[in-house]
This record gives structure tokens, C-alpha cells and sequence, in this order.
């Protein structure tokens, strides 16, 4: 019996960690820029849902970045997969559909960057208004594009999402 009872358990076990949602935790990451000094708080492995069977992840991650008196905002794309390149350093659209408002965002390119090993990873920045922020946190629907000239990208915030960006407006940004 003792023999059959811990399989079980290590099994057990193993199952709640494959299943359990990679992104159930708000997570900040502050850093300071050795640039220019600028202090970055940035809402972290903000996962946007995905996709059944396939192995690319796209993360909204927002940071705010404080330089002096000045505070100013970003969306930080992170896309990871394993079989074609996103290409969003050339060319962007961001565009985000709250509560059937449609928001673009472009990206200037000065701070995106790509890197190739066993994957292709790819961040690209989107300066986003606070009150742009606030839209998007307080909203029932959020759906999210990212299209290039190869590729078109479309996903949808969660309860997480909307629960994690509402958390860290709560914390960094006060209008």
C-alpha cells in the first residue's frame, strides 16, 4: 500500500504544478537605469492568455519610470516563440479595444530589442497616457492586437490582468 501511496502523492503534486496558471501573482521589478539614473517600477509576466497548443507567449507588462519630476509610462511588449520572428522592431501597431474604445500606440523603436538562442525574444516599448492606464484597468473587456507586416496577434486580458494592472496603478501611479 505504502508503495502504490507515494506515486500517488508525487503525482498529485506534479499535476497541481503543470495546471496551475503561470501568471496568478502580481509582480513588480524595480530597477534603476545606469544610463540616466531613472528609476523603473515594472509590472511583470503580465501574460496575456494563450493560446491552446502553441508556444508563443505575449506579455503586457507596464512600467513607470521616474526621472527627476518627470514620471512617464510604457507598455513593454514581450513576445517569446520558438518558429518565426515577430518582427516588432521595424514596424508596430499596438492597438487596444476597451470597452469598444479604440486605443493605438506606436513605438519610436529607441529602446526595442530582440534576441535569438534556442528561442526568438522580442520587447518593444509603447509610451501609454496615466489616464490611458486607468481606462484599461477599470474596463469589463480589454482585447489586444499587435500586428507587423508578417504577423497579426490578437489576445484578451483576464481577470488577472485587469486585477494585476489595477494593483499597480494603486501602488506607483496616483492621479
Amino acid at each position: 500500500m505504502k508503495k502504490l501511496i507515494v506515486p500517488l502523492v508525487v503525482l498529485f503534486i506534479a499535476g497541481c504544478a503543470i495546471f496551475q496558471p503561470a501568471n496568478t501573482s502580481y509582480r513588480i521589478r524595480t530597477t534603476v537605469d545606469t544610463s540616466d539614473g531613472a528609476i523603473l517600477n515594472t509590472l511583470v509576466n503580465n501574460l496575456l492568455n494563450e493560446k491552446m497548443m502553441s508556444n508563443e507567449m505575449l506579455f503586457l507588462n507596464v512600467q513607470q519610470r521616474i526621472k527627476g519630476i518627470d514620471t512617464t509610462y510604457f507598455f513593454i511588449i514581450d513576445y517569446t516563440t520558438t518558429h518565426h520572428w515577430f518582427s516588432s522592431i521595424d514596424r508596430e501597431t499596438l492597438v487596444l479595444h476597451v470597452n469598444g474604445a479604440h486605443l493605438e500606440f506606436s513605438s519610436d523603436g529607441k529602446m526595442n530589442h530582440r534576441d535569438v538562442e534556442n528561442q526568438v525574444h522580442e520587447t518593444s516599448y509603447y509610451a501609454v497616457t496615466l489616464d490611458q492606464l486607468y481606462q484599461i484597468a477599470h474596463a469589463t473587456m480589454v482585447d489586444v492586437n499587435l500586428s507587423t507586416i508578417q504577423y497579426f496577434e490578437v489576445r484578451h486580458f483576464t481577470g488577472i490582468n485587469l486585477s494585476d494592472l489595477q494593483h499597480f496603478l494603486a501602488e506607483y501611479a496616483h492621479r
